[in-house]
């Protein structure tokens, strides 16, 4: 039987800018050495390898200097997954956001499973083992594990001061971070995020859904639900509302832009279903 999350396997995550790391992989390093892209000449007493002599920058030196070639090593990245697990991402319109979000996870971990790169994941529930996958691991059976672990995660509640306790275990060192939500937050609860993200190499990934931004505007009673403060209310709902709650859903959907563009982001949005090739075009565009 065809396992679904294959679909997922030739989303390709490239990390941006320069990395440390001691794993060979596919990624920029900061270090130079031998097996990547071409980074210099250096003389050969600098760097004592013959292998690496440039016969013809050698021959060309007037002051008869034996120079070497410099290759930018390729090394492994931490990716890593910042789940928001609050209340809203329960939200149910023209599809499931959380079962949306259990499939995406479990997809990513599968992208990374078939290369070099570690996985991790970190979620805003409460933060153990049985709601994390921590540290960023590599191994066989790696999307099985997510799959497994986000299955049992329940989105709930606020979550946001959760969700900044979840970044502050990222380590020191440059990660690539896959900040999974809604974000449906006050922004100036997602710019303190943004900003405390700031050392690493962070893809704001929304899920987005119609029905939500865009509700159907016939005459009649509805339930409102606030999935995060636990409220509901019984409104009237006519086209002048429904108009007024698209207004604001586009607001806000500008807002937000304007606020990853000040942090220099790029996001890639789903909107009511993952299409994985439109998917794997947005990582390898760098946005949406």
């Amino acid at each position: 039987m065809t396992d679904p999350l294959d679909d997922f396997a030739d989303l390709a995550i490239a990390a941006r800018g320069r990395l440390f790391s001691v794993r060979p992989g596919r990624h920029g390093a900061r270090t130079v050495g031998v097996g990547g892209a071409f980074a210099g000449l250096s003389p050969l007493m600098d760097h004592p390898d013959p292998r690496r002599i440039d016969v013809r920058a050698s021959i060309r030196d007037p002051f008869g200097t034996i120079w070497v070639r410099r290759q930018r090593q390729e090394v492994a990245a931490r990716i890593v997954v910042l789940l928001d697990t609050s209340g809203s991402m329960a939200t149910v319109g023209r599809s499931d956001r959380g079962a949306l979000a259990r499939v995406l996870v479990a997809g990513l971990a599968r992208a990374v499973e078939r290369g070099s790169d570690g996985f991790g994941l970190l979620t805003g529930a409460d933060i153990g083992p049985d709601a994390a996958l921590w540290p960023p691991r590599r191994r066989r059976g790696l999307a099985a594990e997510v799959g497994a672990l986000v299955d049992r995660i329940a989105f709930a509640g606020s979550g946001v001061g959760r969700l900044e306790a979840a970044a502050d275990l990222l380590p020191a060192g440059r990660c690539v971070v896959l900040l999974v939500s809604d974000f449906s937050q006050p922004l100036s609860v997602v710019a303190a995020l943004l900003d405390r993200l700031s050392a690493h190499d962070v893809r704001p990934v929304v899920l987005r859904d119609s029905a939500v931004e865009a509700p159907d505007g016939r005459f009649g009673v509805v339930e409102l639900a606030d999935l995060e403060g636990g409220g509901r209310r019984l409104v009237l709902m006519r086209s002048s509302l429904a108009r007024a709650q698209a207004a604001a859903a586009a607001e806000r959907r500008r807002r937000l832009a304007m606020l990853f563009a000040d942090h220099d982001l790029s996001p890639v949005e789903i909107v009511d279903q993952i299409d994985v090739a439109a998917l794997v075009d947005a990582f390898a565009a760098g946005g949406a």
